[in-house]
Order: C-alpha cells, then structure tokens, then sequence
C-alpha cells in the first residue's frame, strides 16, 4: 500500500513540476511548445517509414530485381530520409532560437527573486546552500528545457512503440513483449541509478560551495592583497588539495556505483536482444515465405527501434522523477515566502517627509543565534534631528540600522513611524524614505553615472548626477576623465575601467544616497577610508545637505558627533546613554571615556 502511495505521490509531482515548466515555457516563448509536435511527429514517422522502404527494397533484391523498382524504393529511402531530416533541423534551429528567451526568462525569475528576497534570506547560511543547491541542480539536469525536451521524448516514445505494435501484431508479438518485460525489470536497477547520482552531485554541490570561495580569495584584487603580505599560498593550497581529495572520493564512489548499474542494464538488453534475433532467424527458416528478407530486416531495424522506446519511456519517466527534484529546489527558492512584505496594507502618511520613529522595548537575535544583537532598546529619532550612534565595535549600533531600515523585524518590541508600528506600511514605500551609505558599502562595476542614478537608461544625461558629484567633491575630477560620468569603475567589464580608490569609491556611495534625496538619511562609518581633508569635506557636505532632513550618523571619530542633536551611546547590544554631546560629558559614563580617550590619541600623536 505504501508503495502503491509511494508511485502515486511521484506521479502526482511529476505531472505539476511538467505542468509548472510548460506555464513558464509557453510564457517565454509559445512557440517553443508548438515545435515540439512536429519535431516529435517527425520523430516517431522516420525510422518507421525507413524500415518499411528498406523491407521492400531488399525484398525486390531477393525477388525480380528490377531495375526501376529498385530504383524508385532506393530513392524514396533517400528522398524521406534527407527530406524528413530537412524539416527536423529546420525545426531544431527555430527551437534553439526559443531556447534564447526561455533561458532568458529563468535567469530573469532567478536574478528577479534574489534581488527581491527578504534580506534575512541573504545573511542565511543555510538557505543561501539551498539556493545555490537549487541553481546548480538546474545546471546538473541541463536546464529547465532538458525537462520538456524528456517530457516529449516520452510522447514520441509512446507514439512510436504505439506503431511498431500494430506492425508487429502480423509478425511476432512475442518479441515486444519480451522488451517490455526484461525492460521493467530494469527499472529498479535504473532508479538506484539515479538515486545514487543525485545524492553524489548533492555532494559535490557542497564541496563546491567551499571550492569556489577558496578560489576567489585566490585571485580577487582585495585578498590578493592579504595572500603575497602573509603568505597565504600554502594555506590556500592545502584548502584545495583537501577539496580535490574529498572531490576524488566521492567521483570515483560515483564512477564505481555508475558502472555497476550500467553494466548490469546492458547485459540485460544485449541478452534480450539476442533472444529477439533467435526468434525472428527461426521464423525466417520456417517460413520463408511469409517472412522474407526484407520482413526479417524490417523486424530487426522495428525491434531495435521497439526496445528503444520502450528504454526511452522508462529513462524518461525515471529521469522526470530524478530531475523532479531539482525543479522542486527552484520552485521552493522561487516560492520562499517574503516576510518584510505579508502585513503592507498602509500608505506612507502624508506628513510632509516628518517622520518620527520611536522603538519600544525592540530586542533582536539573528536568525540561527541564541544571544541577542540588541537588548530592550527604547529611543526615539525626532523629524528633522541629527542623531549619532556611538558604541565600540559589535555593540549594535549596525543592527539598529538594519532594523530601522527594516532589513530585519525586531524578534521582540516594535518600531513605530508616526505612530505606527512600521510592518503595516507598504515594504517598498517604506524603504523609499532612506538613502542609506552603509559601513560595507558596494559599488557596481558599470559607469560612474550607473553608481549614482542607479538607473536603466545609462546613456541619458542627467544633471543631478554632477550635481551629487560636486557635494562630494568628486565632480572636478570626473569632468576631467575622457568619458567623464560613463567611465566604468573598475575594470571588471569594460577594459577602459577606472579602479577608483577606497575612498573615491566611498564618495561615490555617498553621491548615490545624496542623488536619491530621500528624508531620512544614513550614514554608516562614512569616512573610514578617507583623509583627513576628504573627512572634512564630507562632514560639512553633510552639515550642509541634511539641514532639512531626518539624519542619523554612525562613527568611531566623537568629533562628528558634535553637531549632531542627539546621540545614543550603545555597550554590548544595550542603549545605555542618551543626550547631546555636552550633556553626556557632563553626565560621564562610556562617551565621555571614549571622547577622552580620543582625545588624548589626538594630542599623543601631534605632539
């Protein structure tokens, strides 16, 4: 009964996982869908119809051998064949032309649901392996159109042992179905097979994840750094002689499992096969006339193409079932819930970009922790005032953000804007109020005008671009560039790339948030790869830009911090302080020991 279950849950699967690609297939390209009746029609109809010329050709060379009869059979094998193979590669070529968009269209589900995806998703460990997990079993089982292309060979397969029954019902029945026997017993050795396989590209999957990263730190411009300093040669290659030798184990595990089940399955086919032979050689010699030559090699070339078949529908039933799998591992990342967006029933309130954000007892543990990042946190960030979080490394000053920004939801508390709590507001209204530089910045290795606008019409000029250039101090020497704001940063795509410096590229972020303009603006450590000039600059840039906005700044240098009307001073994921900054220098505690002892670095160093 569990076994009867068993096959009708897979068989359940594998029609909705053909059902699910058809929808995406037919949605890239309908044609794709269409091509495949004809291209399968055509299929089933070649061989047979060459068998049937060939029969009664060799027929008229055991008969009358007549000239123009041999003539017009030996043409018409010719004509059908070269003609029928015309029109397959036609329809091979428009194929592969449809092919185009639906790949386009999965990597465009693919870069679409990653860039989307809630943000906890991407700090998963656990998740971001099965997302990798998902695109590279697309990748093992040849792409999501290696699916319909089986699923079709199935249909031709049915169709043509369909027809090759009705022949062989006038000639020996026994023969089909001795294939069909000897070939289903072969299925058990055949889904061992394939269960086998996916566990070993399971396998190899992992090992890459950690071979690919090895990799990178081996040759990207960042670590290359770190590897020639501290001679990080021999510890790269032990990490990835460790791999090639785990790598080994489990390939030749693999090849040793794959031979043994191949093999028995060919013993099995040449050993039927050869009993078909005997079967038709002996009706050959006990009717000669019925069963003439060309009958004998017509039901050699049918029972070849019968067995074929019939291995074809087993193959490809067994092969949707194996394949089943790693469509469900892109169907469940295609289907990841996001969280941030379930309860996003409010607009943003109209209130002029006055936002006034209040958090109320918020606690936070990162997903897979037991110790909390933030602990009973209550502050409040006024409309229009400048706040400054200040706090030793890993005190939570970052996970504050991350929650403000609503890259994350509080594990306990609230945050309420304007009143209320901010998970019923639109997701992506929300995110729209912050421009945020953060301490990990990024840019993209397009054009410099791509960095700022973050736009997808690259080639339209657009003056607020120099305008957020000139705020950072950056404007002069983009003007002066040969390509000017499309030169590309870094060199990665376009050979004429710029590698920028740290703090040339940290300008540029901050060029980005300054180009949204939007009423709340973050600062994460803006100057940390900046000179002491550049440092200055940027702080006035901010003095002078954020004078209508809600702004808040994160930074280890206290002296930033006076200008700022507010600042909340973190120790070990807990708000302990709060104040401007002579307040707190008055009050003592943990800023004014950081104000004094940066202090008296300052005066140390210059003197």
């Amino acid at each position: 009964m569990k076994k009867i279950r068993s096959i009708f849950l897979n068989t359940k699967r594998t029609f909705g996982n053909v059902l699910y690609i058809f929808r995406i297939t037919n949605q890239a390209s309908p044609m794709f869908f269409w091509l495949q009746i004809p291209y399968v029609i055509t299929g089933v109809v070649a061989p047979i119809i060459a068998s049937l010329f060939t029969k009664y050709l060799l027929n008229e060379l055991a008969g009358s051998m007549h000239l123009k009869k041999l003539l017009f059979w030996a043409s018409c094998i010719v004509l059908s064949t070269a003609g029928i193979a015309l029109i397959r590669k036609l329809i091979e070529a428009k194929i592969s032309m449809c092919e185009l968009f639906v790949n386009h269209q999965i990597d465009s589900m693919i870069c679409e649901k990653t860039t989307s995806m809630d943000y906890s998703y991407i700090e998963n460990k656990e998740i971001q392996e099965n997302i990798t997990l998902a695109k590279n079993g697309l990748r093992n089982m040849g792409g999501v159109l290696t699916y319909v292309k089986n699923f079709s060979d199935i249909v031709q397969a049915i169709l043509t042992i369909t027809s090759i029954a009705v022949i062989f019902f006038n000639i020996n029945i026994i023969v089909p179905l001795l294939i069909v026997v000897v070939q289903l017993l072969g299925i058990y050795f055949k889904k061992k097979q394939n269960e086998s396989s996916f566990k070993f590209n399971n396998e190899n999957d992992r090992l890459n994840l950690i071979y690919s990263y090895t990799w990178f730190l081996s040759h990207d411009e960042r670590a290359a750094r770190d590897s020639r300093v501290y001679d990080l040669k021999p510890l790269y290659r032990k990490k990835i002689g460790n791999f090639l030798e785990e790598s080994y184990r489990i390939n030749r595990a693999a090849s040793r499992t794959d031979f043994f089940y191949t093999f028995i399955q060919s013993f099995c086919r040449h050993t039927y096969m050869l009993v078909a032979y005997l079967l038709f050689a002996l009706q050959a010699i006990l009717s000669p006339e019925t069963f003439t030559i060309g009958d004998l090699s017509m039901a050699i070339s049918l029972a070849r193409q019968f067995d074929s078949a019939v291995e074809g529908i087993i193959q490809g039933c067994l092969q949707s079932v194996y394949n089943g799998k790693y469509i469900e591992l892109f169907r469940d990342f295609l289907d990841m819930p996001n969280q941030m967006a379930r309860n996003d029933t409010e607009a943003l309130p109209n209130s002029n970009h006055s936002y006034n954000f209040i958090f109320e007892n918020v606690s936070f543990k990162y997903p897979g922790c037991d110790e909390y990042a933030l602990r009973h946190v209550n502050c409040e960030i006024k409309a229009g005032q400048k706040t400054a979080l200040v706090g030793e490394n890993g005190s939570g000053k970052s996970t504050f953000i991350k929650l403000l920004c609503r890259l994350y939801d509080p594990t306990e508390g609230r945050i309420l804007l304007n009143g209320k709590d901010i998970k019923m507001y639109s997701y992506e209204e929300y995110l729209d109020i912050f421009s945020v530089v953060f301490q990990d910045y990024d840019v993209v290795p397009f054009s410099v005008r791509e960095n700022v606008n973050i736009s997808s019409n690259p080639e339209k000029q657009d003056s607020k671009v120099w305008d957020a250039l000139s705020k950072v101090g950056m404007k002069d020497a983009i003007a002066s560039l040969s390509k000017q704001d499309l030169t590309y940063v870094l060199s990665k795509f376009n050979s004429e790339g710029i590698n920028f410096s740290g703090g040339e590229k940290q300008k540029l972020a901050i060029a980005r948030a300054l180009y949204k303009n939007a009423p709340v603006m973050i600062l994460d450590e803006p100057t940390a790869a900046l000179d002491p000039r550049s440092e200055y600059e940027i702080y006035q840039m901010f003095r002078n830009n954020v004078k209508d906005k809600t702004a808040i700044l994160i930074s280890h240098r206290l002296s930033s911090c006076r200008m700022c009307d507010n600042i909340l001073v973190f120790q070990n994921g807990e708000l302990i302080q709060m104040g401007n900054h002579n307040s707190l220098l008055k009050t003592g505690g943990l800023y004014a020991e950081l104000w004094k002892a940066q202090a008296e670095n300052y005066v140390f160093e210059t003197t």
